[in-house]
């Protein structure tokens, strides 16, 4: 059988949750039965190093504003010139410029990822509907995504279910790592729910007090803050949106503040909301309660040693932060949103909050705190619902799957 030229289309490779989904995607397809290309329409980003280091070509087409049509003819050029047989486009702007330049193009197979339940303008569900005609298959990450479709007019015959990967045995082997080295203390650990109230003492005692963090790069060398002694750590890490309903997670942190309880929130990463949340911090007064920690590189570790993680979130698909917690053995909290309440087995798994509703975000978080056995009970069960139906393996080898059965439909094999 002949190999087939997949196309992997995406706005930017920038570090989100689609664009870490199609790299893992791009450096697992098996080389023996696909060849890889990946485009990016706006801007490359973190991701793009990791998948030319895997040897995949990337190209970067510069889109220059929201309307810039001739990306549509430069892409259309390159996926006529490298006879590409699946054109595969994730997300609204790679699903709209992407299939339109795959239709040009003559690509056999199309197929759209779709990653998010969230709302759209009209004109966004009406190309969504106009080029899902013309669609071979639409991958939808989750359950939920795929109901937000059907109420939008997708063809239900063609959308996949197909759920995000996580790559289980590299984070199981830093765990292993970090178990080991704990044996030693650092001299400069990470805040940890195994760290006793002992150690920290003994640690500052030693004037040791700056915690130290993973990684070469200077997002993972820049110290991270202190937790105040006697608090739990509550994590949440996400690009800061309006989406991921942080300012409500704010004012929630705002009344555990009222009551006294000990637990401190870290925000970990960046994006158009910082500047909001970092004056809401200085009028609140909840400086002692949450820190802006800023974008990372060494997110696992610091999920790891969190006592909870929380999400928020108004609208999500699937999330790699809510995934990385879980099979840390992290107890989480996220929204009783759709492709959240999947993630989360509706409850058995994690604890589901209101988005929008700081006295209940507050009341899970105390909850979780609070009834410790439940909660670890919901990670143990967390962590083995996400080995089993998250693993990398397997969403690599639906997609494989996908691919195969619908080139040979189109008889490419």
């Amino acid at each position: 059988m002949r190999k087939l030229r997949v196309a992997l289309i995406i706005a930017t490779l920038d570090r989100a949750g689609a664009e870490k989904q199609l790299a893992l995607l791009a450096r697992r397809l098996d080389p023996a039965r696909f060849e890889v290309d990946v485009y990016a329409l706006t801007r490359g980003g973190p991701h793009e190093a990791e998948i030319r280091a895997a040897g995949i070509p990337v190209t970067i087409l510069n889109k220059a504003f929201k309307y810039d049509l001739r990306v549509v003819l430069r892409l259309e050029r390159l996926l006529k010139e490298r006879q590409t047989d699946i054109a595969y486009t994730w997300m609204f702007t790679a699903n709209a410029f992407g299939r339109a330049a795959a239709l040009r193009a003559g690509v056999p197979v199309i197929v759209a990822g779709e990653q998010d339940s969230g709302p759209k303008p009209g004109l966004h569900h009406w190309l969504d509907r106009r080029l899902g005609r013309r669609t071979d298959a639409i991958v939808a990450n989750s359950a939920g995504v795929r109901e937000y479709g059907l109420g939008h007019g997708w063809p239900a015959e063609k959308i996949r279910v197909i759920h995000a990967g996580i790559k289980l045995g590299e984070i199981e082997q830093q765990n292993n790592s970090e178990e080991k080295e704990e044996a030693t203390p650092s001299p400069y650990p990470l805040p940890s729910r195994e760290r006793g109230e002992e150690e920290k003492k003994a640690t500052k005692a030693q004037g040791q007090d700056a915690p130290a963090t993973h990684g070469q790069d200077a997002r993972a060398t820049v110290q991270l803050p202190e937790v105040p002694a006697g608090h739990k750590l509550v994590v949440t890490a996400c690009r800061l949106t309006r989406q991921k309903g942080l300012i409500y997670l704010m004012w929630a942190m705002g009344l555990l503040r009222h009551t006294r309880c000990p637990v401190h929130l870290w925000i970990v990463g960046d994006g158009p909301e910082r500047s909001r949340l970092a004056f809401e911090v200085e009028r609140m007064r909840v400086e002692g309660y949450v820190t802006l920690v800023g974008p990372r590189t060494d997110v696992p570790a610091i999920l790891r040693r969190a006592d909870l993680f929380i999400l928020p979130s108004f609208h999500e698909g699937m999330s790699n932060a809510v995934l990385e917690a879980m099979l840390a053995g992290t107890p989480v909290v996220v929204s009783d949103v759709a492709g959240m309440r999947e993630l989360v087995a509706d409850g058995r798994c994690g604890r589901l909050v209101e988005p929008g509703y700081p006295k209940g975000i507050a009341a899970g978080i105390f909850q979780a705190l609070k009834y410790e056995d439940e909660t670890r009970r919901m990670a143990e069960e967390g962590k083995a619902w996400v080995r089993q139906e998250f693993s990398a393996e397997r969403f690599v080898k639906r997609h494989e799957e996908l691919f195969e059965e619908l080139a040979r439909k189109k008889g490419l094999v």
